[in-house]
C-alpha cells in the first residue's frame, strides 16, 4: 500500500549525466560499483519485499555527493520510508524508528560506535524484533536496509572474508578517494586525471557546477523520475530474483 505513494518512474527518457557523476564519486570511480548503487536503488523499488540484499558500507573523502544521494533516495521512496538514526537505535532499549522504514541512514558521527552485532541481529531474517517505547517487544516484518556513510578509508562493518555464504554477504563496502567536484572536473575535460593538480578556478567552477545540477536533477522531482525509469530498465531487475554483493 506504502508504495502508491512513492515517485513513479518515467520511462524511455535518457537520464540527466549528473546521476551517472554522483554514483560514480561515491563509487570511487570504478562503474561495476556504481551500476550496483543504481541496482540496488532500482531493485528496492521493484521488489520491496526482498530486504536480504546487502546494506551500503560507504567510506569516502568528504564532498562526494552521499547525502545528496540520500535525498535522492528520500524523493523516491518518501521521508515516511526514509530515516536517519543514531547509535541509540541500535544499541539502546527502543529501535521504533526502524518500522516501517526502507532506508536507514547512519552518518559518520555515529557509525564508528555502531555495535555491529547488533546490525548482523536487524538484519540477519526477513523479521526483527521491534522494540517501541511503551509497548511489549514483538516480531516485526524488516522493511529496511542500512546506508552506513563513513569519513575515511576504513569500512563500519569489518568483514572476515566468510564469502557469499556467510555474514560478509550482508554489506557492500564502497571506497572512494576522490570528491564530485573532481569528478566533474574530469567529465567536463578540466582534468585528465584524478591526481592533476585542481586549480581554484576550477574548483570553484566545479562547484558552481554541483549548485546548479542540485536544481536541474538532485533535488528535481521530474528528472529524479527519469533516471528511476531508466536505472529500472537498465538493470532488468524486474527479471532480477536476489541481488548479492559484488
Amino acid at each position: 500500500d506504502i508504495k502508491e505513494f512513492w515517485l513513479k518512474p518515467v520511462y524511455d527518457v535518457e537520464p540527466h549525466p549528473a546521476f551517472r557523476l554522483l554514483c560514480l564519486s561515491i563509487a570511487g570511480g570504478d562503474d561495476d560499483y556504481a551500476d550496483q548503487l543504481e541496482r540496488m536503488v532500482a531493485y528496492r523499488y521493484v521488489h520491496p519485499e526482498d530486504v536480504m540484499i546487502p546494506n551500503i558500507d560507504s567510506c569516502a573523502t568528504g564532498g562526494t555527493g552521499r547525502d545528496t544521494f540520500f535525498g535522492i533516495v528520500r524523493c523516491i521512496f518518501t521521508d515516511e520510508c526514509c530515516a536517519t538514526i543514531n547509535e541509540e537505535t541500535i544499541a539502546g532499549t527502543h529501535n521504533g524508528d526502524l518500522f516501517g522504514k526502507m532506508w536507514v541512514k547512519v552518518s559518520e558521527k555515529d557509525n564508528r560506535s555502531i555495535p555491529i552485532d547488533k546490525i548482523k541481529d536487524l538484519t540477519g531474517d526477513r523479521k526483527y524484533r521491534h522494540r517501541a517505547m511503551g509497548e511489549n517487544d514483538t516480531d516485526a516484518v524488516r522493511l529496511f536496509n542500512f546506508m552506513f556513510f563513513r569519513n575515511g578509508y576504513t569500512t563500519t562493518a569489518k568483514l572476515a572474508g566468510t564469502g557469499p555464504s556467510g555474514e560478509d554477504r550482508r554489506f557492500e563496502p564502497i571506497i572512494a578517494r576522490y570528491n564530485l567536484a573532481r569528478h566533474i572536473a574530469k567529465y567536463t575535460g578540466m582534468i585528465t586525471d584524478f591526481k592533476d593538480e585542481f586549480t581554484l578556478e576550477q574548483e570553484t567552477a566545479a562547484t558552481m557546477m554541483i549548485k546548479q545540477w542540485q536544481k536541474d536533477a538532485y533535488q528535481n522531482e521530474e528528472r529524479i523520475s527519469e533516471w528511476l525509469g531508466y536505472i529500472i530498465k537498465k538493470h532488468n531487475v524486474e527479471q532480477m530474483t536476489e541481488l548479492l554483493p559484488l
